[in-house]
């Protein structure tokens, strides 16, 4: 969540003023109008990847900027 909240302040105005960080709570779509949107962890086990693919996936995001060095993600089912 602070590598999150680092981002956020380096990018300024271009972000949006929160971090998401449930992919199942509620978002207002107008919220997601801003170029940058940031995500961070959710709850143990659950990887920032992870929770940015999930939330992804729920707005029909089609690019992702990944800023960690994790290659891939897997999702279990």
């Amino acid at each position: 969540k602070l590598n999150a909240y680092l981002l956020k302040i380096i990018l300024g105005k271009e972000a949006l003023s929160i971090i998401l960080n449930n992919p199942y709570k509620k978002t207002k779509r107008e919220l997601l109008k801003k170029s940058v949107v940031i995500a961070s962890g959710w709850k143990p086990g659950w990887s920032t990847d992870y929770v940015t693919v999930l939330m992804a996936e729920r707005f029909g995001v089609k690019t992702i900027i990944n800023a960690s060095n994790i290659p891939f993600y897997t999702k279990k089912t």
